[in-house]
């Protein structure tokens, strides 16, 4: 039995290697997805440093290398609404949600048509949950609370099936990050409906959850620590752990004012003034 046993696992290491899998998940990916993927990172990264057409570019790119992908246009749908949240003038914010609406309508049919024909797409899920994600602060600007409500519930269960389909997706750390602490800061009322019908809150754990998408996912990796700065910079006054993720968000992404603003905060809480004077500048 031990021989056999012994020849079994060869045989399955011989088929790994000479097959070029490192594991149940690590299919090759398509040189066609794998341009994909690059597209949309660059997009997150373009609109992280606020080169909004820019961003807007890439995603279009990758819709138009495959129009069937639902995580295109779920990230197209994110940037619609972070510019439209960010916009200056009426024009500009009026524009932007024009665009968004139907993106988002496109990338829930998507990725329902696509679960509908595979429904152990992990991606799709992720897509759908951050589409839905989108959906959710949409309402929440429109003081649509009761459908921001619908939607948080729905976002929470569409995390859950990708990581019951792939617990190796690190990118869902990230909103189940961000939900796991944010829903702390809820008043009473809403605090104690949302751990009644979407999770309870864990400052401790979504924390955990966000430096584990910082650290390991591939989309999610910036966004994540733009939320850690955010977190330790201000909630948690844990200044001296926020300030290596704002200065390494301020060197990447120089045109955002934002990142800037965050650490001349932090340098200056830390008592650091000539250094925050310096970035205030």
């Amino acid at each position: 039995m031990t021989i056999l046993i012994f020849w079994a696992r060869f045989i399955l290491l011989f088929l790994l290697i000479y097959l070029g899998i490192s594991g149940p998940n690590a299919w090759a990916i398509s040189p066609a997805d794998e341009k994909i993927r690059m597209l949309l990172i660059s997009g997150i990264e373009k609109g992280l440093n606020l080169q909004e057409k820019e961003a807007y570019g890439q995603f279009l790119k990758a819709i138009k290398l495959n129009r069937l992908k639902p995580l295109s246009y779920s990230f197209l749908a994110m940037a619609y609404l972070f510019f439209y949240e960010t916009s200056f003038t009426e024009k500009e914010k009026k524009e932007n949600e024009g665009a968004l609406l139907p993106t988002v309508r496109e990338a829930e049919k998507m990725a329902e048509k696509e679960l509908e024909e595979s429904p152990s797409q992990a991606e799709t899920y992720l897509a759908l949950a951050i589409t839905k994600m989108v959906k959710n602060r949409y309402e929440i600007l429109q003081k649509n609370y009761f459908r921001a409500f619908r939607e948080a519930q729905s976002v929470y269960r569409t995390l859950e099936k990708v990581q019951e389909l792939d617990p190796q997706n690190y990118e869902v750390y990230y909103p189940l990050g961000v939900l796991h602490y944010h829903l702390a800061h809820l008043p009473g009322l809403a605090r104690f409906l949302s751990a009644l019908f979407i999770t309870a809150a864990d400052p401790e754990k979504g924390i955990q959850e966000l430096e584990k998408a910082a650290a390991k996912s591939f989309f999610m990796r910036d966004l994540a620590r733009a939320n850690l700065v955010s977190i330790y910079g201000g909630y948690e006054k844990k200044y001296a752990q926020a300030l290596p993720l704002a200065q390494a968000l301020k060197e990447k992404y120089p045109q955002n004012y934002n990142f800037t603003f965050a650490l001349a905060n932090i340098l200056a809480e830390l008592g650091q003034f000539a250094a925050a004077f310096g970035q205030a500048k």
